[in-house]
Formats: structure tokens, C-alpha cells, sequence
């Protein structure tokens, strides 16, 4: 009996020092929301091209068009090529591989190019033409090629 009655004290104290308001404090937590960025993007082209050739130019530029409702917060962009794995702020750095689906060993490079004072300080709504010059092998295959250009955009300072 006094084990029960020890036991049943020592709970009650237990509980009544957990259950006391004297040791509770409050987290404010807060949140600020911002517009979504939205990416579109329109294809470069550079048409026909000949083998054993280099710097051609394209007939259609590509564009990256960012949309967004807050011009208060800037914006920053990296890009990689196909794989994803190497992401850098200069796209001049890249070389990205145009693949003829037809004949797999073929390959065209393509050294993209945008205008340097568009990828400064972005803020609002953003149209960049993408640019870039080709280099075609001598042992090109004849046919169509394609490639990607990765572009990722996000909020300097979220």
C-alpha cells in the first residue's frame, strides 16, 4: 500500500510539473509569397546546313521567356545541356550535341550565345533571344539533328 500511494505522489508531481503554463513560449512563423516564374521557350534553327563547315549561323533564333507579376525581385538563370549535370551561368561554355536519331554516332556542336547585359541584374518580364554558332563535321550523315539547351530560372534572394 505505501508503494501504491508512494508511486501514485510521485506521478502526480511528475505531472504537475510538465502540465505548469510557467515554461511555454510561442514561434512566430511567418511566410511572404511571390508569383510563380514562368519559363517558355521557342526552338532555334539553323536550317540547312552543309557538312565540313563551321560558325554557321542560325536562321531562327531561340527564345527564353520568363513571366512573372513581381518586377521587385531579381532573377537568375543557369543553364547545361542535355544531360543536366553541369549547370553554369555563361552558356558560351557549353557544348551541346545535336544527335541524328537516324545514325547515332553522328554528331553536330552547337555553342550557344545570349547577349551578356541580358543576364544581369533580370527583374520582371524577361524575352532573350538565344543565339549560337554550329560546327558540322566532314563525316556528317545527312538527315535531321537535334539537341537541348537547359535552361533553369529561380529568385536570387528565395
Amino acid at each position: 500500500m505505501k508503494k501504491v500511494l508512494l508511486m501514485f505522489c510521485f506521478v502526480s508531481t511528475a505531472l504537475g510539473v510538465f502540465a505548469s503554463d510557467n515554461n511555454t513560449g510561442d514561434v512566430q512563423v511567418t511566410a511572404q509569397v511571390v508569383k510563380k516564374l514562368d519559363i517558355t521557350t521557342e526552338s532555334l534553327d539553323f536550317g540547312t546546313v552543309v557538312a565540313n563547315t563551321k560558325d554557321n549561323k542560325p536562321e531562327k533564333y531561340g527564345k527564353i521567356i520568363i513571366n512573372t507579376k513581381d518586377n521587385e525581385q531579381e532573377i537568375r538563370m543557369k543553364f547545361a545541356d542535355e544531360s543536366g549535370l553541369n549547370w553554369t551561368d555563361d552558356p558560351s561554355k557549353l557544348k551541346i550535341k545535336l544527335k541524328n536519331k537516324q545514325n547515332l554516332g553522328s554528331e553536330l556542336i552547337y555553342i550557344p550565345t545570349i547577349a551578356k547585359n541580358q543576364l544581369n541584374k533580370m527583374k520582371g518580364n524577361i524575352t532573350m533571344d538565344v543565339t549560337g554558332t554550329l560546327s558540322v563535321p566532314e563525316n556528317a550523315s545527312v538527315g535531321n539533328y537535334s539537341g537541348v539547351l537547359k535552361v533553369k530560372v529561380w529568385y536570387d534572394e528565395i
